[in-house]
């Protein structure tokens, strides 16, 4: 059965008690279905057990389609009365179960509305427009028409007998089906599928709380939930019990059936669970217990084991491991590709990290890597190393990484380093001309000669160490001015030099 459940929204009307009337009648059978089948376990493994008290909705299905004085047939009765209205319908359902409190109350506010205490909650209901939808009936000119068809399936829908005498109500063919409908169910084994949905917006990844919470409530989730834990939710054949909890000692023979059974559970010191003719059946907190005994037992067991596995997996790759050993020692001599990666290939079963193994992939790599620095250097031994200095740094670290050798390799390191070197010395000729360092800047310059670097760069260092020489010797000759205290001709020179020098200060 597939089961929307219960509908209350905040305006409900003559559909939402139909529908709330089926979900009704479809929970008092899912409730009498689960208890029956509860009871008749219990008593066919005759066990002791408390009779589970349900709730039983079999008075507001009286109130829905009992008559004279249902919901249901009172609206057929109005329809028939010349005068009959919603209006009147409601005064008279009020005047007659307002004393039903238990499952029937009157709206104080709203006196065009009832409510009615549903098994899933209290459902307030709009009578307007009851009468007109409980109908459901063409005019009788178009009805006559459509029952005289000489198109037989849709003469059948309209029989013609139904225009004359009394006229079916919907609420009466509703009532008529839903108890066929019933009596198939009873004659079935039925199996329930609760369907319930995550969001109104039909989006995926969304999950509204409250929406699903209302539909666990009225679809009876919760009860049946509440029905199963009353009774004996967790259930084993003597068989699977035994196969189950036998391990908790291995040692001890526990024997077959119901003695052992109650030997196991008597082990384990659970009392409230029972054995039955053919199952154990026990509740959630002695499940909890006998659950832990048991992992604590094969998780010990499964220590054991997992011991000796090890051991043997590691006896079993010494072996393979020792086997392999000289094919890989012989082949690291060999720079042939093929036979190394042959010989790699036989090792796809060793899982250990073997020092050799790792040799013969850095062997493979090493050549690999030769082949392809090969054409790297061939393509930047011809190039200027100044201009293209990054890529002749990339090819030198390759290089250097394998430790590739050749009269290439070694050319392309030499130009490399002295590319290196004179950018280096010119960085120091730099830095001594911003610092105005004399001595490292005179240290710069006499490597930067002997590196061969750029001359128009030598030149603008020589022309400022030469001015910081100059300002050096203008600033002495000042100094010894103001200490012998010449007259002013002298001083002139001194100024007079200082601006040939361009010296300011």
């Amino acid at each position: 059965l597939d089961i929307f459940g219960f509908e209350i929204f905040k305006t409900n009307s003559f559909e939402q008690l139909c529908i709330n009337f089926t979900n009704e009648k479809l929970q008092q059978f899912f409730n009498q279905h689960t208890f029956k089948l509860e009871e008749a376990l219990y008593s066919a493994e005759k066990i002791r057990y408390e009779k589970v008290v349900y709730i039983d909705n079999q008075p507001v299905l009286d109130l829905i389609e009992k008559k004279p004085r249902g919901i249901l047939p009172m609206i057929d009765e109005e329809l028939k009365l010349p005068r009959g209205s919603d209006k009147t319908y409601v005064s008279k359902l009020i005047k007659t179960h307002v004393p039903n409190k238990k499952y029937f109350l009157k709206v104080l506010k709203r006196p065009e509305n009832f409510v009615v205490k549903h098994y899933a909650g209290d459902v307030e209901y709009e009578s307007v427009g009851f009468l007109e939808k409980n109908k459901d009936r063409l005019y009788e000119d178009a009805y006559d028409l459509l029952s005289g068809s000489s198109f037989k399936f849709l003469a059948h829908m309209f029989p013609s007998d139904d225009t004359k005498g009394n006229k079916t109500t919907l609420g009466a063919k509703f009532r008529k089906q839903l108890n066929d409908l019933m009596r198939t169910l009873n004659t079935t084994y039925p199996h329930y599928i609760r369907c319930i949905k995550p969001n109104s917006e039909k989006a995926p990844m969304q999950f509204t709380v409250n929406m699903c919470l209302e539909q666990l409530r009225y679809s009876g989730v919760f009860e049946a939930v509440k029905i199963r834990k009353q009774g004996f939710p967790f259930r084993y054949t003597h068989e699977n019990f035994v196969k189950r909890f036998k391990c908790i000692d291995q040692k001890r023979n526990w024997g077959r059936g119901k003695s052992a059974c109650r030997a196991l559970l008597d082990h384990m010191k659970s009392r409230a669970a029972q054995v039955g003719e053919r199952r154990v059946l026990y509740r959630a907190d002695d499940h909890r217990k006998m659950e832990l005994i048991r992992n604590v037992a094969v998780e010990k067991r499964a220590i054991f084991i997992e011991r000796y596995c090890r051991r043997y997996i590691a006896k079993k790759q010494l072996k393979a491991m020792l086997a392999i050993r000289p094919k890989l020692l012989a082949v690291l001599k060999s720079r042939n590709l093929d036979e190394l990666n042959s010989v790699l290939q036989q090792c796809g079963h060793i899982q250990y990290p073997m020092r050799e193994i790792n040799l013969v992939k850095r062997r493979i790599f090493c050549i690999q890597e030769e082949k392809r620095l090969e054409k790297v250097l061939l393509d930047v031994v011809n190039k200027d190393p100044e201009r293209y200095f990054s890529a002749f740094a990339r090819a030198v670290a390759a290089a250097d990484e394998i430790g590739m050798e050749g009269e290439i390799a070694e050319k392309v390191r030499e130009m490399y380093h002295y590319a290196k070197e004179k950018k280096r010395v010119e960085a120091e000729m730099r830095a001594g001309m911003e610092e105005l360092d004399e001595d490292k800047l005179r240290n710069a310059l006499q490597e930067a000669q002997q590196a061969g670097a750029d001359p128009y760069k030598i030149r603008q260092a020589q022309d400022r160490l030469d001015k910081i020489v100059n300002e050096k010797r203008a600033i002495e000759d000042i100094g010894a001015y103001q200490r012998q205290n010449l007259e002013e001709a002298p001083m002139q020179n001194i100024i007079d030099r200082a601006e040939q020098i361009s010296y300011v200060t």
